[in-house]
């Protein structure tokens, strides 16, 4: 769990800052920032305000240790889903605090996105957007060959004013088969890096739609 958190700051924290001069445009600055938690309600309405539908949902497993337990550890599943508004311009990789199925009461940000595209994981073609170099373009061909592809490929965004910035990029990977994900990126060194691994991974009813209006 350490690896990921280090993982969420390099992709929204200041650090990044040197490597990403690229401004976001502030006409599309989102109402939530990066690690900040509001009740289901506020995000429900903030997602309603700003025309965002959510795209992609999943679980993320969490395992804890506990010595009360047989195993020794203790493991939940939490609601995740990445959002968008109709032109890409702004969404949000979001997490709650219950499973699928259950209502959450409280949903955190994990990531303020931007340029969001969304892309039919069903078809055997790979977006050139997907390559994001290096070792990461190996990486998309090994998955493609397992039948997981791209869902959603967007940039992140920290920062508001003067000092919003775009960050590293994601892959949501989806096997839409098997029902398993991950949120990937490249991070600076080059390393190709899977932020958070996803169950029971499928489009909405929203994100069917707009891949049918693609076409």
């Amino acid at each position: 769990m350490a690896t990921t958190s280090k993982i969420t700051q390099a992709l929204l924290g200041p650090a990044f800052a040197l490597g990403a001069m690229t401004v976001a445009n502030d006409a599309d600055a989102q109402a939530l920032q990066g690690r900040q938690c509001v009740s289901l309600a506020e995000f429900n309405q903030t997602l309603a305000a700003e025309g965002q539908r959510t795209l992609v949902m999943g679980e993320r497993i969490t395992v804890a240790n506990d010595p009360s337990s047989s195993t020794g550890v203790r493991t939940s599943r939490r609601f995740n889903g990445i959002s968008s508004n109709a032109e890409g311009s702004i969404g949000y990789q979001y997490e709650g605090d219950m499973p699928r199925g259950m209502p959450s009461t409280r949903i955190c940000i994990g990531a303020v996105l931007t340029n969001v595209g969304l892309y039919d994981a069903r078809r055997t073609e790979i977006p050139a957007r997907a390559y994001l170099g290096g070792r990461f373009n190996q990486v998309v061909d090994n998955r493609a060959a397992e039948g997981n592809r791209p869902m959603i490929i967007a940039d992140t965004v920290f920062g508001s004013g003067t000092t919003r910035r775009n960050g590293l990029p994601i892959v949501v990977f989806g096997d839409l088969t098997d029902r398993l994900g991950s949120v990937s990126t490249l991070l600076p060194n080059g390393d190709p890096t899977s932020i958070v691994s996803l169950d029971n991974v499928d489009y909405t009813p929203a994100a069917i739609e707009r891949i049918s209006s693609q076409r």
